[in-house]
């Protein structure tokens, strides 16, 4: 099954339009389509490119949620995005906004240039047993790596000021973090689930951490 909005006059993808669709395999935004909503292609299993048009300028979270992408490629011409080897930044790359789901990729290097790990940005990408997160970044935003179930290594830097919640939700594999002392808020359950997670530093520099953020972590 595809979606072919070229030549219309869509300018639009709302909430949740096309979420669910598991036979959808194909997507055309055409040239008039400047927003794609919240959930707006949740669960497309079977969708594993996207090409983001120069008109895009709003991509809601969650709108590419468990969607089976191995890429995402962004117009040269788009003045609110970028793509680097197929994963989604905004236009100077201050922010990665998506990894696509299923990149095969066992490991990956966030770029110097990142300051904002978006909310979702790695969800769910069981393929990375270890993600490098380099000193430019100060916020990791929700949901960031929730059910990133393979991950067991994890660099948190020392530019790092917050862990918004459910962030590292699940990530099953984790064995210790060290929470730099450039931290001063971990959001509510940002580590609950962790269950192979044995060992985690705490500096006095967190003033803040929200509810069960450490919730049936392991022992």
């Amino acid at each position: 099954t595809s979606i072919d909005l070229s030549g219309t006059q869509v300018t639009s993808i709302g909430r949740a339009a096309f979420s669910n669709c598991s036979s959808l395999t194909s997507v055309d935004l055409g040239n008039s389509v400047t927003s794609i909503g919240q959930y707006a292609f949740s669960y497309c299993t079977k969708l594993t490119s996207i090409d983001i048009p120069d008109s895009v300028t709003t991509i809601d979270s969650g709108a590419f949620m468990g969607v089976g992408l191995t890429s995402y490629s962004v117009d040269a011409n788009n003045n609110s995005f970028s793509d680097i080897n197929g994963v989604l930044f905004n236009k100077n790359q201050s922010t990665l906004i998506l990894y696509p789901k299923n990149n095969t990729a066992t490991s990956y290097t966030i770029p110097d240039s990142v300051t904002t790990i978006g909310n979702y940005a790695v969800w769910s990408c069981r393929n990375l047993t270890s993600i490098h997160i380099p000193d430019s970044v100060t916020t990791i935003g929700t949901n960031a790596f929730q059910f990133c179930s393979s991950l067991t290594s994890i660099d948190l830097p020392n530019s790092l000021t917050t862990i918004d919640g459910i962030a590292f939700y699940q990530c099953s594999s984790l064995t210790s973090i060290t929470i730099p002392d450039s931290v001063t808020t971990i959001g509510q359950h940002t580590f609950r689930y962790c269950s192979s997670l044995t060992s985690i530093t705490i500096p006095d520099s967190v003033t803040f951490i929200g509810y069960q953020a450490f919730y049936n972590i392991g022992s």
